[in-house]
């Protein structure tokens, strides 16, 4: 992304209140690599039940990706207690957790995955697993 089109999108997350257009802007600039401004336009998206889980989900991955472990795990508790069935978060928690030294709370979040979607959990217990393995 050019500086044109960042200075563009943070025009339109300072001059809007859709949470919806916010969020993503945020991950746009999240996927882009800009974290400062991804946690800016994320701290205008408002915490009620339509979003909270989206939200939460896009801190816990920009929190990660700065190497914050414990607020991403933070934030991917708040995304999973709002919405449980998304399978995808579970191995995503459970690796920061093993890589923040929390084996035994990332074991549990492979459980629970394994219980809600077994086939799912075959694919990536394996990856997930190296991030148990890996020294910190």
């Amino acid at each position: 992304m050019d500086s044109k089109n960042q200075l563009l999108l943070l025009e339109k997350a300072k001059n809007t209140d859709d949470n919806s257009l916010l969020i993503q802007i945020a991950a746009t600039f999240l996927g882009e690599g800009f974290y400062k401004d991804a946690t800016n336009v994320l701290k205008k998206v408002d915490e009620s039940t339509d979003y909270i889980f989206q939200k939460n989900y896009c801190m816990g991955l920009l929190c990660k990706a700065q190497g914050n472990l414990d607020d991403a795990i933070k934030h991917f508790g708040i995304a999973l207690r709002a919405n449980p069935d998304y399978s995808q978060l579970y191995p995503l928690t459970a690796a920061a957790c093993f890589q923040n030294g929390m084996n035994e709370e990332g074991d549990k979040l492979m459980i629970v995955l394994k219980e809600k979607d077994h086939f799912f959990f075959q694919h990536v217990a394996a990856i997930v697993e190296t991030y148990r393995t890996q020294k910190n």
